[in-house]
């Protein structure tokens, strides 16, 4: 949500607070969970292996990475202006991050492939086991932008960012035949699966906010690099975000309009609301970027529309959540399923 209301083209020290607050929140949020979870491989390590192999709930754990790359780019819009980390510290974190991303990744791939998946169980959240290494492109495009662009550094960090980002963007969009495949031998998703279905509309915006980048990013990088080139970089790019935003906002739309009629009124799943958010930040900014390229009113007003649409549920995300907890319906196990 942060990132979403940092990219709003109208500032005030009021919701640059906010933002920085909510950054600040997700921190905690993260540390917290860790600790959680590190606390329970400690003290219950069949019970964290079972966790991590269960094909219902191993999907999640790429989710570690994806909340580092939001504290990565949280970092740069808010730290790095105040001078509180240098480039090369944002530098050796996109590294670890890349590093991360595929600690995490492929060893779960190699692990849930390793065993057969009806295709009428399949959801969306699958995606997630790639989401870590697509994200790499997104950090890399903010990290540039701390960088002198004339650096090696940044010619290195230019080439993993669109290498990782074609790498899991490609990987992931294998899933949408999947998914358009098994709603048509099943229906629309129900419970706590419609949900998922927003996470379709991931990966397509994500590509399009990496892809639609500022053309100097890709003149100055090195000589050899040309101001030709650079523009075939940023043409090929804006061409390609206008086509696969379209993409998102058709199963963004799939994922909407039956989501109220096919969704369980229980707060027991309630963790599957906050599914509904992160996807969207993708498409959300792409708005605001293409917005910015072709100055267009339209799109910036829609970047608003969907920025209230995810700050909104956020907020009941947030208040359903902790209204779980109270009720002990979420996070709390009987003796028998923590050991």
């Amino acid at each position: 949500v942060y990132m979403l209301l940092y990219n709003l083209r109208y500032k005030s020290q009021a919701l640059t607070n906010l933002q920085i607050f909510l950054f600040f929140l997700n921190g905690a949020i993260f540390t917290f969970t860790s600790l959680i979870l590190a606390l329970q491989a400690h003290l219950y390590p069949s019970r964290a292996k079972a966790v991590l192999f269960d094909p219902a709930t191993t999907i999640f754990v790429p989710t570690l990475a994806l909340n580092v790359a939001t504290l990565i780019l949280g970092l740069v819009n808010y730290a790095f202006p105040a001078k509180v980390v240098s480039w090369e510290t944002l530098e050796v974190l996109f590294y670890c991050y890349v590093v991360l991303a595929l600690v995490i990744c492929i060893p779960l791939l190699v692990a849930w492939y390793n065993k057969p998946h009806d295709l009428k169980t399949f959801t969306p959240a699958w995606a997630f086991l790639l989401f870590p290494m697509m994200l790499v492109g997104v950090v890399a495009s903010r990290i540039i932008s701390t960088m002198p662009l004339d650096s090696p550094q940044a010619v290195s960090v230019l080439f993993l960012g669109y290498m990782f980002q074609g790498l899991g963007t490609c990987m992931t969009f294998f899933y949408i035949p999947i998914y358009l495949s098994r709603i048509m031998q099943t229906g629309f998703m129900e419970g706590h699966q419609a949900n998922g279905a927003f996470v379709m509309a991931g990966p397509p915006g994500f590509t399009v906010k990496d892809f639609s980048r500022p053309p100097e990013l890709a003149n100055d990088l090195q000589e050899m690099m040309t101001e030709e080139v650079g523009m075939v970089f940023f043409g090929v790019g804006v061409l390609m975000g206008i086509f696969l935003l379209g993409l998102c906002l058709v199963l963004f739309l799939m994922a909407l309009i039956p989501y109220y009629s096919k969704l369980h009124k229980k707060l027991s799943e309630v963790l599957g609301l906050w599914a509904t958010t992160f996807p969207i930040v993708g498409m959300t900014t792409a708005l605001r970027l293409l917005g910015d390229i072709f100055q267009s009113g339209t799109l910036h007003f829609a970047q608003h529309v969907m920025t209230a649409f995810v700050f909104c549920a956020y907020v009941v995300a947030l208040t359903f959540t902790v209204l779980a907890l109270y009720k002990q319906q979420i996070l709390f196990s009987s003796s028998e399923q923590v050991l």
